[in-house]
């Protein structure tokens, strides 16, 4: 890896790698209760990411080099997408409460 560039942070499980961001998107939109498989994986995978990105920042601290973070595999794609929207609304969230 190169010093520039991001580690793999997750990988989807085999059964889910096939889908299309379109069918990942449709399948976690007609799921009012969060329980499919496919928003379940989205939400392991997002999870799996944030673990393994915060381990690679304590150990490498964090430069800015963008969000183009690696994936191989279009739900890999989403769920960090998903996790990303999350960290930047509870920031505005968060600097907005303290009047920033």
């Amino acid at each position: 890896m190169a010093d520039d560039e991001w580690p793999i942070f997750c990988s989807a499980r085999p059964e889910f790698t096939a889908l299309s961001e379109a069918e990942v998107w449709n399948a976690i939109e007609n799921d009012s209760e969060g329980e499919s498989p496919v928003t379940v994986e989205v939400l392991r995978l997002g999870a799996e990411f944030l673990a393994g990105f915060k381990i690679y920042v304590d150990q490498h601290g964090f430069k800015s080099r963008g969000t183009n973070f690696p994936v191989q595999c279009p739900i890999e794609k989403i769920a960090i997408e998903v996790l990303m929207g999350f960290i930047e609304a509870e920031t505005v969230s968060v600097r907005s409460r303290k009047g920033h």
